[in-house]
């Protein structure tokens, strides 16, 4: 049977037993404890109990289980190829940099280029691009009429008191959106809040990325709220590249990810992997 953590199971009681009847000092009632329990200590690295793989978490956004999907994907693949063994979490944005940046967690899963010198000097880049994510506006298309670029977006937001959201902790939405002033801008905690809050007339367009996770998240929600059936996908912003990240204390796997990865592209795994992803079709929407 598993140990209980709060002291009620038979494992439990035999290793505390058996301390009484040792008559321990405290050094090794205090060693007894730290064997018992360092199993439940959870993110960062460790290593697989008589198999010697090396097991890292990953953080990645919430919200996003189709991409998230693709990742888990590119990542099983990976443990082929370097020895290691991977596992991804989901948080949400702003907490997924704080806590890989302090080492509660072993990386990113994928994120922009450039976060070691954004704030976050303890990530270290895989310079091998694993995916391109697109930046799109959603909006009702009655409400942007005549409007097909983000330059023409903000100017119009700016005159007509519009609300644009994007969402909190991603860097590429904030930096697109900077020149907007903050009384026409919203940061949201996650996309389905940007889809009620436009299917409400709270904001009247959503800077969403990765652009395919919106798209797919969007499809399921219209399954039990067809007021927002007339929000569509407008224009893409942008597209740019995303990268995994290893914090610094696994510098020295960071070639072997690398390379690995790059090998993935030359001989054609990454592609065949996006194809699959891409024909995937989107989990329904289960919330209400």
């Amino acid at each position: 049977m598993p140990f209980d953590f709060y002291g009620s199971g038979p494992l439990y009681c035999r290793a505390l037993s058996g301390m009484k009847r040792a008559k321990m000092n405290p050094r090794r009632l205090l060693l007894v404890f730290i064997l018992l329990t360092s199993w439940i200590i959870p993110g960062s690295a460790a290593e697989l109990e008589g198999a010697g793989v090396k097991t890292l978490t990953l953080a990645t956004p919430e919200g996003e289980a189709v991409f998230t999907n693709y990742l888990k994907m590119v990542f099983q693949e990976l443990e082929n190829r370097t020895g290691a063994s991977y596992r991804i979490v989901e948080l949400p944005k702003k907490r997924c940099l704080l806590d890989a940046n302090a080492g509660v967690y072993d990386g990113l899963a994928a994120r922009i280029a450039g976060l070691e010198r954004a704030g976050y000097p303890n990530l270290i880049q895989i310079k091998a691009c694993h995916y391109r994510v697109q930046h799109i506006i959603f909006a009702e298309t009655s409400e942007l009429a005549g409007i097909d670029s983000l330059e023409s977006l903000l100017e119009a937001a700016a005159q007509k008191g519009w609300m644009v959201g994007y969402l909190e902790g991603s860097k590429k939405a904030a930096e697109l959106l900077q020149p907007l002033p903050a009384a026409n801008k919203i940061a949201l905690s996650m996309p389905e809040q940007a889809f009620f809050m436009l299917g409400g007339g709270r904001i009247q367009a959503y800077l969403g990325g990765p652009g395919i996770s919106n798209k797919a998240l969007l499809k399921g929600l219209r399954q039990k709220n067809p007021h927002l059936q007339a929000i569509q996908p407008q224009f893409v912003v942008s597209e740019s590249p995303l990268y995994p990240y290893l914090h610094k204390r696994h510098k020295d796997l960071a070639p072997v990810l690398e390379a690995a990865l790059h090998a993935m592209e030359a001989d054609g795994t990454l592609n065949r992997l996006l194809q699959e992803f891409e024909s995937m079709a989107p989990p329904p929407f289960q919330g209400e």
